[in-house]
């Protein structure tokens, strides 16, 4: 969840320039594989769910290396949440290692559905990491791994200004989740 807020740090009334330096703690490979696959990522709550407890990022990431590297960008999409033609195209671009014009077209126009045009200029990146499986599962693991070594044990001391009575309000629940969640919270306020 703190890698959306990393991300997209406007929507949740947070500083670019925080975010960024945040970011730069990631190894470049690792940090620019994130950067062009996150608008894509959908959360894969109903792997995360059939963890064992504690369900916290240590647990996960034991839980992550445990899948071979070539299959976790599938496992780590969220098939319930994914619309299926999407799927399918994901899982026929890991299986052939190589996406065509027909896969493309799936995504255009998904993306044309749902008013996320905007998007279309990087499926082609999207496309050749989920092309790359084995590499994209280790770059994933490993940004992971690294992000959590950087930034997770010391967020609460890093971030007071954003994590205290100073808050902005949230535009939304959703916004108020994930702040709450970057945050350390068991509870939402909104």
């Amino acid at each position: 969840m703190s890698l959306e807020v990393l991300h997209h740090p406007d929507e949740y009334g947070l500083r670019a320039s925080w975010a960024a330096g945040v970011r730069s703690l990631l190894p470049a490979a690792e940090r620019k594989m994130l950067e062009d696959i996150q608008h894509f990522l959908w959360l894969p709550l109903h792997w995360i769910g059939g963890l064992p407890a504690p369900k916290d990022a240590a647990s996960v990431l034991w839980a992550l290396r445990q899948i071979p590297a070539d299959q976790r960008p599938l496992r780590m999409t969220n098939p319930y949440e994914t619309p299926p033609a999407i799927f399918a195209a994901l899982q026929r671009v890991v299986e052939s290692r190589a996406w065509d014009a027909n896969d493309l077209d799936v995504f255009k126009s998904f993306l044309g559905a749902y008013k996320k045009g905007h998007l279309v200029k990087n499926l082609d990146v999207y496309l050749d990491w989920f092309s790359r499986p084995e590499e994209m599962g280790e770059l994933y693991l490993s940004a992971l791994q690294a992000y959590y070594q950087a930034f997770l044990p010391r967020k609460r001391s890093a971030s007071p200004r954003y994590c205290g009575k100073g808050l902005p309000k949230p535009r939304s629940w959703q916004n108020a989740y994930h702040i709450a969640t970057f945050c350390g919270r068991q509870h939402l306020s909104l």
